[in-house]
């Protein structure tokens, strides 16, 4: 006796020339995303009536994604651009296995599409 098979919808994908953030073609490689860094102490201010939107301060970076991050690094450059407070000062071990003393910086408001999040 022969059971009928059940036809599944097949699940398409997209082609591949289209999102793919190491440029297609199923290669392994670096990884960027295009992120809005903003002052979130300038936010609460603009927020309050203090600053207006045009005096926040902020930044677009094209910035390396390592999924094995759980801290962001920014450089001198942004700290400064920003106007980012030393919260404290840190060992870190980095990807390397060096340690190095760093500054703690914030807050800082980190825009990516339609997500954001303050570290």
């Amino acid at each position: 006796m022969l059971i009928p098979t059940v036809k599944k919808k097949s699940r398409r994908l997209p082609p591949r020339d289209v999102n793919q953030p190491t440029g297609g073609e199923d290669e392994m490689g670096l990884v960027y995303a295009e992120l809005e860094l903003i002052s979130a102490d300038d936010l609460a201010l603009c927020r309050r009536g203090f600053l207006t939107n045009d005096e926040v301060k902020s930044i677009k970076v094209k910035a390396l994604v390592d999924s094995g991050a759980y801290v962001m690094v920014i450089t001198e450059h942004v700290k400064e651009q920003l106007n980012l407070d030393v919260v404290e000062k840190r060992v870190v071990k980095l990807a390397d296995e060096t340690e190095r003393r760093v500054e703690i910086v914030g807050p800082l408001e980190i825009r990516f599409k339609n997500r954001r999040t303050v570290a």
